[in-house]
């Protein structure tokens, strides 16, 4: 992209514009979007309205787990707002958790990088279904973003200043994210590692050194930073030993068969294990949709398709990390520190290659190096091209960028996944008295959705457990072995017979059962139970049907 369009006294004017309307967009989709929360959003939720529990242990319902921090801040904005709707709150909060870690990226990016890096960057942030999804969840990814963005950029600091104000804002910045983030100890050590290796660089390898963008890093060591290398880790480790550990507990118990799926198994198949290294790398580029490719390309062309994927995606990580090299050399070494020590970490089954979700507290490293190689690939291209050229193709760019960033905004905006409210409002209207049968993976919803006075039936025993509440209440079972371990559970149907003794009609609502062959058999057993069942009303990923004795019988089924 032209210098000349990107240079100038107008840019900062540009580039804080930039940043409002991203603050302004994410803001507008977060009180616009109204949706049901989905299945893994009604298990935290589930734990937070309504449900006091002391802060360092692990959580009551579901086998769940939160950094202290959500936990306190949750309880903090429901106090102060007790009347609000507590879905549409959590959901704000974690867009401005998540907020206040993208625009101290944009404004650490806009002060160290140049005006095409930050307008890649931008660019990204608002285009990114990525970033979108997992920026108004009611998880705590955000949070963990958010705490990455901070240590990122003060870690960075101390590879060129030895100023006791470098150490005391990287010191704050620990603090913050040990209180709100499970993944502390891994990104201090990667940024630490990232710090050390930049400073050391110009003693063991100064021609590399001397090809560094300006500003030079320091050279070699010094006493401050070994004593906050030996802090931070210290601090870090100890949240993690002490409280996180505790918080997880259930959780790493309860799911553990579905993190070794994702462990390296030394024993086992090279070419398993290779795939599970690979995987790391497509979960990296996430926020530029790697994980959206593959699955496109899996379904088109199965397995070979989502191999070469993931090897290209591994291509693509070396190109960007290469071409960020010199002008980004502290995100590029944070983020080779980070490959290298999630592969150990791996073998030594403490960090799984299991979802991009999982992987979203790295994405502000991936960030800048994403945006920095971009920068570099667009400057090269364009200092081959005429003028004209040139200019043109800034334009189509940010065009492109504009396109996918108002598609991306849309459909945050619109997004729905498991919307049981319609459900329950034409149960409401139609014969609130009878009890309402709920599947298994829309029972953590129903329990925060079901307006007072509808009886749910057919509730598994949700407290936290060493095994998960679905398996425990017979709604699948588990097969480790499996390439998909949940497995649906042939007798789960008859349980609705027990659910609707004594009952003249009976309400059924499905939601999230892709795993079932069909609904067949729990139609059939409702038939028997109160009478034939029909089909009532359909909404996202969920239907409700009715049963009685005068039921016209059902009408569809999937």
């Amino acid at each position: 992209m032209s210098s000349d369009l990107l240079n100038g006294p107008r840019f900062n004017r540009i580039a804080y514009t930039l940043i409002l309307l991203i603050v302004a967009a994410h803001v507008a989709v977060g009180l616009v979007n109204d949706r049901d929360p989905w299945h893994d959003e009604a298990l935290l939720a589930a734990n937070l309205i309504g449900v006091d529990f002391p802060l360092l242990t692990p959580m009551p319902y579901f086998e769940q787990a939160a950094p202290v921090g959500y936990v306190a801040l949750a309880r903090a904005v429901q106090a102060l707002a007790p009347a609000a709707d507590p879905i549409a709150l959590f959901r704000l909060l974690d867009v401005a958790v998540f907020l206040v870690g993208l625009v101290a990226l944009l404004l650490h990016a806009l002060r160290t990088c140049r005006p095409v890096d930050f307008l890649m960057l931008a660019g990204i942030a608002l285009s990114s279904g990525y970033l979108w999804t997992y920026a108004s969840e009611i998880k705590h990814y955000g949070f963990e973003f958010t705490a990455t963005a901070f240590l990122l950029i003060t870690g960075r600091a101390l590879a060129y200043s030895d100023r006791p104000a470098a150490y005391v804002q990287f010191g704050a910045a620990i603090l913050v994210a040990a209180a709100i983030s499970f993944t502390t100890p891994i990104v201090v050590a990667a940024v630490l590692g990232g710090t050390i290796a930049l400073r050391l660089l110009g003693p063991v390898a100064p021609a590399l050194a001397a090809r560094l963008a300006p500003p030079p890093p320091l050279r070699g060591g010094s006493a401050g930073l070994i004593v906050a290398t030996v802090l931070a880790l210290g601090v870090a480790a100890g949240m993690h030993l002490m409280v996180n550990r505790d918080l997880t507990q259930y959780q790493m118990a309860a799911y553990s068969f579905v993190y070794q799926a994702g462990t390296f198994d030394l024993s086992g198949s090279i070419v398993e294990n290779v795939r599970i290294a690979l995987r790391l790398n497509s979960m990296l580029l996430e926020p530029i949709g790697a994980a959206a490719l593959q699955g496109t390309l899996q379904a088109l062309g199965g397995k070979l398709a989502t191999a070469l994927t993931i090897l290209g995606a591994t291509l693509a990580m070396g190109f960007f990390l290469a071409a960020a090299a010199r002008r980004a050399p502290h995100a590029v070494l944070t983020m080779l520190a980070f490959i290298t020590g999630a592969l150990l970490l791996n073998i030594m089954g403490q960090l799984p290659f299991v979802s991009t979700r999982h992987f979203f507290f790295i994405a502000p490293v991936t960030l800048i190096v994403l945006s920095v190689g971009s920068g570099e690939l667009l400057t090269l291209a364009g200092a081959r091209m005429s003028p004209g050229l040139r200019r043109a193709g800034a334009f189509a760019v940010l065009a492109a960028l504009v396109w996918t960033s108002a598609n991306a905004t849309l459909a945050a905006a619109n997004k729905r996944s498991q919307e049981l409210t319609p459900l329950f409002a034409e149960i409401v209207a139609r014969d609130p008295g009878a009890p309402v049968w709920v599947y298994a993976d829309a029972q953590p919803a129903a329990k925060l959705l079901a307006p007072v006075g509808v009886r749910l039936v057919g509730m598994f025993d949700d407290r936290s457990g060493t095994e998960g509440w679905g398996a425990r209440g017979g709604g699948m079972l588990i097969d480790p072995e499996a390439e998909n371990p949940w497995q649906p559970n042939p007798a789960y149907p008859r349980s609705i017979g027990a659910a609707a003794a004594g009952a003249s009609a009976l309400w059924l609502i499905f939601a999230g059962d892709w795993m079932e062959p069909g609904r067949e058999g729990f139609l059939n057993a409702a038939d028997a139970a109160v009478g034939p069942c029909e089909l009532r009303l359909t909404s996202t990923d969920s239907a409700l049907y009715y049963c009685a004795p005068g039921s016209t019988g059902r009408t569809a089924q999937r």
